[in-house]
C-alpha cells in the first residue's frame, strides 16, 4: 500500500491513482478494504479560550470570557474518491460534514 502515497498530496492527486487497478470480474482484489490515511487527511484545528474575573466589590465580580473555534480557519477536506474508473477518482472535491469555519463568541457574568 506504500504505492499509493508515492505522489505529492493535493485535492487534484489525493493518492497514486495508476497503484490502483479494478479486479477482474468475479474475482477478489488484493487491495485491504479500508487505508484510512489515503482517504482522509489529517485534521489541523485549533480552539482558544480567554477568560478574566474582575473583582468589582466585596460581593460584586464581573467574568469575561471569549472563545475561537477553528482559530486557524483551516478548512476540513472530505474523503478522496476511491471509485475505480470514475472521472474523479482520486480526488478530494468537498468539505467534510464535521468542518466548520472560524466561530468566536464572547460572554460577560455578573456575579452578586
Amino acid at each position: 500500500m506504500s504505492a499509493l502515497a508515492d505522489v505529492s498530496r493535493s485535492l487534484q492527486d489525493w493518492f497514486n491513482t495508476s497503484a490502483v487497478s479494478a479486479p477482474l470480474p468475479f474475482t477478489i482484489g488484493s487491495a485491504p478494504r479500508y487505508t484510512s490515511n489515503e482517504r482522509f487527511g489529517f485534521t489541523h484545528n485549533a480552539d482558544l479560550t480567554l477568560r478574566k474575573q474582575f473583582d468589582i466589590f466585596e460581593q460584586l465580580k464581573l467574568n469575561i470570557q471569549a472563545s475561537a473555534y477553528n482559530l486557524s480557519n483551516t478548512p476540513v477536506y472530505g474523503r478522496a474518491n476511491t471509485t475505480v474508473g470514475a472521472l474523479t477518482f482520486g480526488q478530494v472535491t468537498g468539505l467534510a460534514a464535521g468542518g466548520v469555519p472560524r466561530t468566536i463568541e464572547v460572554g460577560a457574568r455578573l456575579q452578586f
